[in-house]
């Protein structure tokens, strides 16, 4: 796994008897050492637990690393919160300072979304020149 890779070139990992981890950017990777086995959990979440994440997330992790793994996950999280606000601003009791106040939050949610996209493509193109240097 590519973002495990990553991981272990720039950090130290925490280690369990029977893991080791890393928790970043709202993300955590495990590696069950008993059984050669990742787990790649959301943290940032409304619950007390974590959740696993999706296919796609899992699938950038494998393939593309952990910072654009991360990276796609912080959209899907925002873009979740915007869709609860827009939901919110459609209810008819809203009042006109409510769709303020939600209007500005979900601009300061979009604004993250478009740091996080800039971050995501910077990253790649990173990647793409230290590629083209190795070799």
């Amino acid at each position: 796994m590519k973002a495990w890779q990553d991981i272990k070139r720039m950090h130290s990992v925490y280690t369990t008897i029977n893991s080791e981890w890393w928790l970043d950017r709202g993300c955590k990777i495990e590696l069950f050492t008993d059984e050669d086995r990742f787990e790649v959990k959301n943290v940032m979440t409304d619950s007390d637990h974590y959740e696993d994440v999706d296919d796609e997330v899992m699938n950038e992790m494998v393939n593309e690393g952990w910072y654009p793994g991360t990276a796609l996950l912080n959209i899907k999280v925002i873009l979740k919160k915007v869709r609860r606000i827009e939901d919110m601003m459609s209810d008819p009791k809203c009042t006109e300072d409510s769709l303020l106040r939600l209007s500005k939050q979900k601009d300061r949610l979009l604004e993250k979304t478009y740091q996080h996209t800039d971050n995501l493509s910077n990253t790649f193109v990173h990647l793409k020149k230290l590629n083209q240097n190795a070799f």
